[in-house]
């Protein structure tokens, strides 16, 4: 599978982003890797939210850096990156768990199909070995302990996914203001702050219906906030 993503990787798309980067013309930088982030390359992602830096857009900056790291290993240059920007943009620290994180890896390289049957697949087989256990005990025994582990294993898995799912956090990458109901001529509630974290909800059209950290239950305009799981 890696060698396959490897290949099909835009080589050249790449290179002539990066040389438009050391240049300084980050417009095409920019036009360049959003051409290839497709791709889910954590290197395409993390260069995308440098660029989008010196392009002041420090929003959209967090919310690269913020995906680059669920495909990165949460690898310690961007979590470094993200905290100073954070500090910046004077936003407080919010995390997914790791669990959440490498359920979501698994999912979109696999598919919630693929994940369901080996699911499937994994629990018929510790049902075999668990009948097998009651009538012959001894090796039969180990085997079962094993897979009741690997069992445990895409339990847990799963269930990052569902909270995945049901916890879907977004960053404020625009000007606007939250509001009392999705329709332009609703109440504002307060101004957005380039940055944010917001829990989305559910969805209106162009509205999403969101929770700030403070429990603050309102609406913001989609294209005011960037999902960092999309």
């Amino acid at each position: 599978m890696w060698l396959v993503l490897l290949l099909a990787f835009p080589l050249e798309v790449f290179q002539s982003a990066n040389d438009a980067y050391a240049e300084g013309d980050f417009a095409r930088a920019e036009s360049l890797y959003l051409s290839i982030v497709d791709t889910r390359s954590p290197v395409v992602m993390y260069n995308l939210g440098n660029v989008e830096y010196k392009l002041e857009n420090k929003g959209t900056a967090l919310l690269w850096y913020e995906r680059a790291l669920r495909y990165s290993f949460y690898d310690d240059e961007i979590l470094h990156n993200i905290d100073l920007l954070r500090g910046e943009l004077g936003v407080e620290h919010k995390l997914l768990s790791p669990g959440e994180w490498f359920s979501h890896i698994v999912v979109k390289f696999l598919g919630v199909q693929w994940v369901v049957w080996m699911l499937g697949i994994a629990v018929s087989v510790w049902c075999i070995l668990l009948g097998s256990f009651l009538m012959f005990r001894g090796v039969w025994g180990k085997l079962c302990a094993i897979w009741t582990l690997v069992v445990l294993m895409c339990a847990i898995l799963w269930l990052g996914f569902f909270i995945d799912k049901h916890l879907r956090f977004c960053i404020v990458i625009g000007r606007g203001q939250m509001m009392s109901a999705p329709i332009e001529e609703g109440e504002g509630m307060r101004d957005l702050k380039e940055g944010e974290y917001l829990r989305v909800r559910s969805r209106d059209g162009e509205w999403l219906e969101v929770v700030d950290d403070g429990g603050v239950v309102g609406w913001v305009k989609a294209n005011a906030v960037g999902q960092i799981w999309e």
